[in-house]
């Protein structure tokens, strides 16, 4: 959509959401520790993205 990728996205599933070992299902590459999937609201980029898809 344009927009790149957004760790702060309220649709950003957390690192382990899905995990049955509660081991990680998902990490950042470049940023091992890095903190995702906690959004409360929308980020910048989820405005933006909904905007254009809407074409607001």
């Amino acid at each position: 959509m344009g927009t790149p990728y957004d760790f702060n996205s309220v649709m950003h599933y957390g690192k382990y959401a899905f995990s049955k070992n509660k081991e990680p299902t998902i990490l950042a590459k470049k940023n091992l520790s890095r903190n995702f999937g906690t959004a409360r609201t929308m980020s910048k980029n989820d405005i933006a993205r909904v905007n254009k898809l809407y074409r607001f």
